[in-house]
């Protein structure tokens, strides 16, 4: 790795040199369909980004894509499309001929490369010289914005084309342990909720054929089972914001967890903000232990995910502390499942959505037996154990990984 640093020779170049930066054909709203080509705006490649499943909910004709296609190109294998309105400078970049189109204005297209490796690109535009570049040539005071000729006026420094290729091969192999962890992560969840499935739901659990099924408020359940709710599992707590105007509360130990910390993923384990005692102090019970279940209650209603330390949530979070750690698991996936019954019970509209702590605590669940809630807990926390190790190596290798970015690009 010393030698390779030693042997770079870098020459500042303007992208628009050594690329073609260009944009869409303009969609108007009277050509959106329901099915058809996907069609991306910022949203969906930011999703991408984040390494969530793109939520496509736009589409165009196949028709008019192929239109556009023959007459104009459409995104190929290694171009990159650049978030260029609103939150600016996230890279997209193309790894397979599925079709899509997208949305001008909102992205920038980058497609025909001369001396120029797509793939180190990708990580010039992520590092922290492609990000100071991008912010300090954007426009605009209450909205962001990078204009195609602004994008062309971006210098970077740009080794030979087969040092770029070597550079880029050694930050992708990171990028690919990740997302081999993360195919993983998915394995063993779709794995524990279909146990959980096949037990709970289909009611095929080890001795049903022995179960009498008796009536209930939920229909037909075993008869050593019951209807309750959510409190019935333990103490359910919400959460609360510290005055941000003490700077004394913020930036300690303590993880103060918020929506987005809860985006696609079963274990919290880190968090974009934090607390000091000072801050957990202002607020009595508020702090929850390791294994507690939270539950996004505001606006985005439904997310579910396990602390992994002592914590503290803001309001938009309802969180269960469990009396028995053997339900955990079994209360997680129970929640997973109750997102539309969770969104059925907020009040406020279906654009802000918000369920108070009583209502919360008064969700109607099925409760098995004890010995079925064990034999759960045995059979899927070892998956559970697992996928919380994973995330943890994956927030290491992308530290590495950015470690070396910032010496190689």
């Amino acid at each position: 790795m010393s030698k390779l640093l030693e042997q770079i020779y870098k020459e500042k170049k303007h992208l628009g040199s050594v690329l073609e930066v260009t944009s869409s054909k303009r969609i108007y709203l009277s050509e959106y369909k329901k099915q058809g080509t996907p069609f991306f705006r910022s949203k969906e490649i930011i999703e991408a980004f984040k390494g969530k499943q793109i939520s496509s909910e736009l589409f165009i004709s196949n028709d008019r894509y192929n239109e556009i296609k023959n007459k104009f190109g459409v995104p190929q294998k290694d171009d990159i499309l650049l978030t260029s309105i609103g939150t600016i400078g996230i890279p997209f970049r193309v790894t397979n001929d599925k079709p899509f189109y997208f949305k001008d204005g909102n992205l920038t297209w980058f497609r025909n490369y001369n001396g120029i490796d797509s793939l180190y690109l990708y990580y010039w535009i992520i590092s922290t010289k492609g990000q100071s570049q991008i912010e300090s040539n954007s426009i605009g005071s209450s909205q962001s914005a990078l204009t195609i000729d602004s994008i062309k006026k971006l210098e970077i420094d740009l080794p030979d084309l087969p040092t770029q290729k070597k550079i880029a091969g050694i930050l992708s192999a990171y990028d690919a342990k990740i997302e081999n962890n993360n195919k993983i992560i998915k394995n063993l969840e779709l794995t524990a909720q279909t146990i959980f499935n096949e037990w709970f739901i289909n009611f095929r659990f080890p001795g049903y054929e022995k179960a009498k099924m008796v009536e209930s408020e939920m229909g037909e359940i075993p008869a050593e089972w019951n209807v309750g709710k959510i409190s019935d599992f333990g103490n359910v707590v919400c959460g609360k914001t510290p005055s941000k105007s003490e700077s004394i509360y913020f930036g300690g130990e303590i993880p103060f967890i918020k929506i987005p910390d809860m985006h696609s993923q079963m274990f919290i384990v880190n968090t974009e903000d934090s607390l000091t005692q000072a801050g957990v102090n202002t607020q009595k019970n508020q702090l929850i232990p390791e294994g507690s279940i939270c539950v996004s209650c505001i606006a985005t209603v439904g997310l579910v995910s396990i602390t992994t330390k002592d914590s503290q949530t803001n309001q938009q979070i309802n969180s269960v502390v469990p009396k028995n750690r053997e339900s955990t698991e079994y209360l997680y996936f129970t929640l997973v499942n109750k997102k539309n019954d969770l969104k059925a019970i907020g009040s406020g509209g279906s654009t802000t959505l918000n369920i108070n702590t009583s209502v919360f605590s008064n969700l109607e669940v099925l409760i098995p037996n004890d010995q079925i809630i064990k034999l759960f807990h045995q059979k899927v926390s070892p998956s559970f154990k697992a996928v919380k190790h994973l995330i943890n190596e994956n927030i290491s290798l992308k530290q590495s990984r950015d470690q070396l970015l910032a010496k190689l690009i």
